[in-house]
């Protein structure tokens, strides 16, 4: 099997159980659509819509959401096409060694969307919750379920991105992914600003301001490209700069969407206010995992540094951390 094949598989797999899905969506739906249930029809008052009319808001709603969602993920796109490149004028001119500094930052960006899979499932549960209460004009339930997505927000984030900056070099021998566990001690903080945008769109999705989404993602994105062909290019950053460009990624867009939702819902939304117990709670994380790092290093060294101790140490602190 090729790299090419290798790299396919997955998305083949993925492709395939989407497949499935609809298919057993549609069976589920043909199924139900014959039911019948009572109802008093002088009740109900009908108002169907022409396909033309519904292909319409269809386009409206469904463009902008769809376009929000993958221009999260343009940053991949960006680092491939630009990086590598970039790289070779800091004075990584062999095509092997630029392979190496860009697998590293692939195994970063990776591990940083691991905490986003609870806030993607946080966001699909906010957005009807927000919806609703705007339908219904009640402002101070709009202002509660923001601050209360964005303390379940901090709370996963914060300690997480705390726990892979004070933990990577463990992190990284325990799941095999060799060297590189440097771009992860200082950028971890990126994941922070990925939760928070994630969260944002949401919420601004929720009360119909959809295409300002999309202008914050688009200056993120912007300032990430204008990083990373100047920052990589300089031979004491090099790959690091493609982490500062990620930082400006996430940071402009959630400074822009907090603007914009205070100037919506005429409500004041502190994002650092929020954030402090979090941030506490984590730093005193920070320092007992550091205690029992120091601990089990002196142990690893007394009885012998083996990847199945230093694992075991490795489980016990992220347990202990949480």
């Amino acid at each position: 099997v090729t790299g090419v094949q290798t790299c396919a598989l997955p998305i083949l797999g993925t492709a395939i159980g989407a497949l499935i899905a609809a298919y057993y969506l549609s069976k589920v739906y043909k199924k139900s659509k014959t039911m019948k249930f009572k109802y008093n029809k002088e009740s109900i008052t009908v108002r169907r819509l022409s396909n033309k009319t519904l292909l319409k808001r269809l386009f409206k709603y469904g463009f902008p959401i769809t376009l929000s969602s993958g221009m999260q993920y343009l940053g991949a796109v960006i680092d491939l096409t630009i990086v590598k490149k970039r790289l070779e004028v800091a004075g990584i001119y062999l095509v092997k060694d630029r392979n190496i500094k860009y697998s590293i930052l692939s195994k970063y960006r990776t591990l940083l969307y691991v905490p986003l899979t609870i806030i993607a499932a946080l966001s699909s549960a906010l957005l009807p919750a927000i919806s609703r209460a705007m339908v219904l004009k009640n402002k101070k339930e709009v202002k509660e379920k923001i601050d209360f997505a964005l303390k379940i927000s901090y709370i996963v984030s914060i300690p997480s991105a705390v726990g892979l900056a004070v933990l990577s070099k463990e992190v990284y021998r325990l799941i095999k992914y060799g060297a590189g566990y440097e771009i992860m001690t200082y950028g971890a903080i990126v994941v922070v600003f990925m939760a928070i945008v994630q969260i944002q769109t949401t919420i601004l999705q929720s009360i119909n301001k959809l295409y300002i989404v999309i202008v914050s993602l688009g200056i993120g994105i912007i300032a990430k490209l204008v990083a990373n062909y100047y920052l990589v290019a300089i031979p004491s950053l090099n790959i690091n700069g493609a982490v500062i460009g990620s930082l400006l990624c996430f940071l402009i867009p959630m400074i822009i969407n907090n603007i914009a939702l205070n100037s919506a819902l005429k409500v004041r939304i502190s994002l650092i206010k929020v954030a402090i117990k979090p941030t506490v709670a984590s730093i005193l994380m920070a320092i007992v995992i550091k205690v029992l790092s120091f601990n089990f290093a002196i142990i690893l060294k007394l009885v012998g540094d083996t990847y199945v101790l230093s694992s075991i140490f490795t489980i016990i602190s992220i347990v202990i951390g949480m």
